[in-house]
């Protein structure tokens, strides 16, 4: 009888795979997830199913992530967050094709530790896009790899329909390609079926509504520099991750100044290493610019992954992803270990769904009907939670001064949930909730006058 080899690369990569679909499986209820974005997508992918219209969770719109999340919307949380974990698989299958391609000998240690990366994990269980638009970045790139140049521009393509801002990833594939056939001609061949594909899913956004679809939110108040660098690290890697990761890019000053065993030799094409730089550079820049979330950095982690196997010392590498492998489960605190921050994303969640219907079993039992209530990120969640139990009040997410006009026109009394909501609705519009007789939900239902 034959003898069973694991060692093999495609049973080793069957393994690598299984394990990280099967870590995701603990995770796929609790709602849509942590963000309320990812709920705005579960309403975009239920109006579409309903109407047959297309309708955009956010502008731009990601027409390929909400039309498909469309058609799964029957199944609900567990399939739209399932759909997720599906692309994080086909991207760490991706990346998987990718090492190996570049013959890195820790390809299924640098997959593993890809898939581990707290934030990459929690956006693989929740609805939001990053994770979709990735996977398709990963597989152009193998393809580039491959000189499939049309291949490779049509999976870019669906890229972009997942999530726009991954257009600027043209300029490090584009540098791939070059690099692997030193003809312009296979540059325009990636970027002229990139742009037909871009434009094919976007099509349905243009005919909606026209081109004011292309428009970007900014309304939230720039975090502090301390924030913007625990998004950047903590929230990305995990405490351990970054420790591992520090603990690499030490070693690279190391592999610098002396010959020493690397995880990934020197590639044959010669722009591969400034495409993964720029790659790099593209989303810290990009970032800085718009530091509203750690998930904006999620496309570095391949890149960066990729950066140390080929520079850091072998034995660091392989430190620094071993520590990312442990980080979702486990978090140090001071001299002290916590739960992991995929646990804690969990945990976050269903406390989430638990306060928001207790909030609104509430706010139902004691407010005046017809109540306009301002509840900031609760709008979408509220709206979904109830999309088959009518409520007696309107949940808005933030009130214009025309909306609070009409309110008081018809004399629809007004209430925000918390101070901080009230200071939000004024910086983003200019006008105080208070000013058109809103009071907080909370001194409603104590009584205070």
């Amino acid at each position: 009888m034959k003898r069973f080899n694991i060692a093999k690369p495609a049973w080793l990569a069957l393994a690598i795979l299984t394990a990280i679909a099967l870590s995701r499986l603990p995770f796929l209820d609790a709602g849509y997830g942590t963000n309320h974005d990812a709920w705005r997508v579960a309403r975009a992918a239920r109006v579409i199913a309903a109407s047959g219209q297309y309708e955009v969770s956010r502008f731009p719109g990601n027409p390929v992530h909400e039309i498909t999340c469309a058609l799964f919307r029957w199944g609900g949380p567990a399939a739209l967050n399932g759909l997720s974990a599906a692309f994080s698989v086909a991207a760490a299958a991706a990346l998987w094709l990718v090492a190996r391609r570049l013959r890195c000998r820790d390809a299924g240690l640098l997959t593993l530790a890809f898939a581990a990366a707290p934030t990459v994990f929690i956006n693989s269980v929740s609805s939001k896009d990053y994770i979709w638009a990735l996977a398709f970045v990963l597989w152009a790139l193998y393809a580039a790899l491959n000189r499939r140049h049309v291949l490779a521009g049509v999976l870019f393509g669906l890229a972009i329909g997942c999530r726009i801002t991954t257009g600027a990833m043209l300029i490090p594939l584009a540098l791939i390609v070059f690099g692997e056939e030193r003809d312009v001609r296979a540059v325009l061949r990636l970027s002229a079926a990139a742009g037909v594909t871009a434009l094919t899913a976007f099509t349905p956004v243009w005919l909606r509504y026209g081109w004011s679809f292309f428009t970007f939110y900014n309304d939230h108040a720039r975090p502090s520099a301390a924030t913007m660098a625990a998004r950047g690290t903590l929230e990305l890697w995990g405490t351990l991750g970054v420790i591992g990761v520090a603990a690499a890019l030490l070693a690279v000053g190391i592999s610098a100044v002396r010959e020493v065993p690397r995880s990934m030799p020197p590639s044959e094409n010669r722009l591969l290493l400034p495409a993964l730089l720029t790659w790099l550079g593209l989303y810290v820049i990009a970032f800085l610019a718009l530091p509203d979330q750690a998930g904006y950095l999620i496309p570095l982690v391949p890149a960066l992954l990729l950066v140390l196997a080929r520079f850091a010392v072998r034995p660091a590498f392989q430190f620094a992803c071993l520590c990312v492998l442990v980080s979702p489960w486990i978090e140090v605190s001071g001299a002290s270990f916590a739960q992991g921050r995929i646990l804690a994303d969990h945990h976050a969640r269903l406390g989430t769904l638990r306060d928001v219907r207790r909030f609104v079993a509430m706010t139902e039992e004691k407010l005046p009907p017809g109540t306009t209530v301002v509840v900031g990120a609760w709008q979408p969640i509220i709206e979904e939670l109830f999309a088959d139990k009518p409520t007696h009040h309107r949940y808005a997410y933030l009130l214009s001064r025309s909306e609070l006009d009409a309110a008081a026109a018809s004399g629809a009394p007004l209430a925000y949930a918390t101070e901080v909501l009230r200071g939000f609705n004024q910086r983003v519009y200019g006008v105080d909730l208070a000013a058109y007789g809103a009071r907080n939900v909370r001194q409603i239902l104590v009584g205070v006058p």
